[in-house]
């Protein structure tokens, strides 16, 4: 479940829920920075409950612990899929580039070479807005279109373009 802090007293923390619920937990419980109006992620395994901050909410489940689900909340509706898109900048970018390579093969060779340099930076700008599952797909498809490129550029010397 994702809460906000909304108050910081000098042992504890309060925190209210998507669904409008408070809470106080102790700042000993808490082991990462944070400051009034951060969210954090709060999950229960069992009896031991565990605070997150909210780079950990790839792995949120749909079910918290005060037994609101997320999707009982319109404004979590499609929160996910906001965030999917915009964390998936690298990975377009890696298709793109294998894309341009593809297209350069056929025609206009210097125009996508050109292009895909410009992809491959914003790739690499955006690269570290993935998570670490979508990290190693992206540097494979970086990968492949860089080797792609590299033999594209073999061919065109060899026949003088």
């Amino acid at each position: 479940m994702r809460a906000q802090i909304v108050k910081i007293n000098p042992k504890t923390i309060v925190i209210k829920s998507d669904g409008g619920k408070f809470a106080t937990i102790n700042k000993d419980k808490i082991d990462f920075r944070y400051k009034l109006g951060d969210i954090i992620i709060v999950e229960k395994n069992g009896d031991e409950v565990y605070y997150l901050p909210k780079l950990a909410d790839d792995t949120h489940d749909t079910t918290d612990f005060w037994g609101d689900t997320q999707s009982e909340h319109p404004h979590n509706v499609g929160q996910k899929d906001k965030n999917i898109g915009y964390n998936e900048k690298s990975i377009h970018g890696a298709l793109l580039i294998i894309g341009l390579a593809i297209i350069s093969y056929l025609i206009a060779f210097y125009a996508c070479l050109g292009a895909a340099v410009g992809v491959f930076f914003y790739s690499i700008a955006h690269y570290q807005e993935l998570s670490a599952k979508k990290k190693s797909t992206a540097t494979g498809l970086l990968v492949f279109g860089a080797i792609l490129w590299l033999i594209l550029i073999i061919i065109a010397q060899e026949n003088g373009l």
